[in-house]
């Protein structure tokens, strides 16, 4: 087991680790003349597939010309975790928004 004191820069390099991934399959695309979204996209939901929380199946798997994607139960485990989570981080975030608001336009 990872000691609590690695495990989040541990986290945060393994987030920043994904994101450069996401962001070289977007220069990646550009060059092959590309949509580079959809190139980020694809990487991210390759990711998302294969931690089990979608699945994905090809409209014409002989062709595979469009992917179609659902949420597994552990990726909907997930989402409602995350958003009971995220939600003081949010209630922060406005906080401080209507802060800034008020400074720059007054109440």
């Amino acid at each position: 087991p990872v000691p609590d004191a690695f495990a989040a820069p541990l986290a945060i390099d393994y987030e920043v680790i994904e994101h450069e991934r996401a962001f070289t399959a977007a220069a990646e695309a550009r060059a092959a003349g590309q949509e580079p979204a959809n190139a980020v996209k694809s990487v991210l939901l390759r990711d998302l597939e294969g931690k089990g929380m979608i699945t994905g199946d090809w409209e014409h798997p002989d062709k595979r010309t469009r992917r179609f994607y659902s949420i597994t139960d552990a990726g909907e485990a997930e989402y409602q975790r995350l958003v009971v989570e995220i939600e003081p981080f949010l209630d922060a975030v406005i906080r401080s928004i209507t802060l800034i608001k008020s400074e720059v336009y007054g109440d």
